[in-house]
């Protein structure tokens, strides 16, 4: 199966390269990571509200606090991207890291957080039928429970399709939207494993923080920063062998 083969040979491109994964992810999350803790100690909000998504939980956060929030938030997509982006261009051009520092690559950078911009407005396009289609039917109730995973689901399935556009801004090759959609054409069921597979990594991650979080939480904030880390460049990795089979047509064994 086409979607099994890309997961595998995504797992394999980040754990047999695991050197160049810390030469390329180190750098880049570290700085961010730094910035963040320090305004938030500076705030003196505790870390952990960050980390675990509960800060907009807090009733004594402040607008203000909300906003900076968010400018952290920027940050930490900007380290992502700056970390997509190197490893697209070595797994595709084969462009390695020299030393420690990774280069940061502003053209392409700009260039990918403008395919973001436009894949967001992609999944607003095609979550909006779905959510009229449940709002005109009065789809509440029991149901109503499942109308949120099932409008993410429908829209992931469909987006996937346009992600090519992300590793050919990494590496400067033209792809538009429909060129995206035609050259994926019949991807769907690889598409399907694909966030099949990335799902339940996902879970398994959160059970495993959940079990070792009230035992040795500082242990369990390890596995979770680490393991999302390797997840997170698996994710990229999977849409870099999207991209690099049915755009550049190579196979993958």
């Amino acid at each position: 199966m086409k979607g099994w083969q890309i997961f595998e040979h995504s797992v394999r491109l980040v754990l047999e390269n695991l050197r160049e994964v810390l030469q390329i992810a180190l750098l880049p999350l570290a700085l961010a990571c730094g910035i963040i803790f320090a305004a938030l100690l500076a705030l003196g909000l505790p870390l952990e509200y960050f980390l675990s998504g509960r800060l907009s939980a807090r009733p004594d956060v402040t607008a203000r606090s909300l906003v900076l929030f968010l400018a952290l938030s920027t940050i930490a997509v900007l380290a992502f991207v700056w970390v997509a982006v190197l490893w697209h261009r070595f797994v595709l051009l084969g462009e390695r890291a020299q030393g420690w520092f990774p280069r940061f690559p502003e053209d392409r950078i700009l260039a990918y957080v403008a395919r973001l911009l436009l894949l967001s407005l992609l999944a607003a396009l095609i979550a909006v039928p779905v959510i009229f289609v449940i709002v005109a039917f009065g789809l509440g109730g029991p149901f109503g429970v499942f109308s949120v995973p099932v409008l993410v689901f429908l829209v992931s399935l469909f987006l996937f399709r346009f992600f090519p556009m992300l590793p050919a801004a990494a590496i400067g090759q033209p792809l538009g939207v429909s060129d995206a959609w035609s050259a994926t054409s019949g991807s769907m069921g690889a598409i399907l494993v694909l966030i099949a597979m990335g799902l339940v990594m996902n879970v398994a991650l959160g059970v495993l923080f959940y079990v070792l979080d009230p035992l040795l939480p500082a242990f369990a904030m390890v596995v979770n920063v680490l393991g999302n880390l390797l997840i997170g460049l698996i994710h990229i990795s999977m849409i870099t062998s999207y991209y690099d089979y049915f755009i550049e047509d190579h196979r993958i064994a």
